[in-house]
């Protein structure tokens, strides 16, 4: 079933904002009133107008207080965390399937890692078209490391989540979504190149 607070953005072109370096270079501000945006984790601060902030981790809320200002829908996938601060909740899927987009309403697909999930849960609301910005998968945050308890990313971790996100190229294909990687430092293969401009008028 599809959970309540799901917004229906059907047709929609969805910007999904991540926390790769080249974040900080891209006209992030264009979005603003074009697209539907979600941005993970701390690329909230450079898109306090979004939509919609997920972060999965519930000690990312806990570490930066401010975020629970956000004014657009706020979504973890840690129950705890969603109860502690009155966020939306998703889960993630655990085994065999657990790299994989998911199109059961409020289950995503884990990755490893937001930017996927965050990828996944725009497939869920009806995106046809998704601008992935700051989703590098290599080198560092735009905001620099988190500090402990948070953990930051390895080379050999990145790379991983490359992969796994590069392998779902097909899967969305035949989900009817067009992706477009508008991120100049990523690493990703799989998916077409565009600078937000093109991106924009695609």
């Amino acid at each position: 079933m599809r959970p309540a607070w799901y917004p229906d953005w059907s047709g929609a072109t969805v910007a999904v904002i991540a926390s790769g370096a080249s974040a900080a270079g891209v006209p992030i501000g264009r979005l603003r009133g074009t697209v539907r945006a979600i941005v993970v984790n701390n690329s909230w601060q450079l898109a306090p107008w979004a939509d919609l902030l997920y972060a999965a981790d519930g000690r990312w809320w806990d570490a930066y207080p401010a975020a629970r200002d956000f004014a657009g829908l706020k979504v973890t996938a840690e129950a705890a965390a969603a109860q502690r601060h009155g966020l939306h909740r998703v889960t993630v899927l655990e085994g065999e399937q657990a790299h994989r987009i998911s199109t059961e309403p409020g289950v995503l697909g884990h990755g490893g890692h937001g930017g996927f999930q965050a990828i996944n849960l725009a497939v869920q609301l009806g995106a046809r078209t998704i601008l992935l910005v700051g989703l590098d998968l290599q080198g560092d945050h735009w905001h620099g490391d988190h500090r402990p308890p948070l953990r930051n990313p390895k080379p050999g971790k990145l790379a991983l989540w490359r992969d796994r996100l590069d392998a779902q190229a097909g899967r969305l294909a035949e989900l009817g979504v067009e992706v477009l990687l508008a991120s100049p430092g990523s690493a990703l293969t799989a998916y077409r190149r565009a600078s937000l401009e093109e991106a924009l008028a695609a």
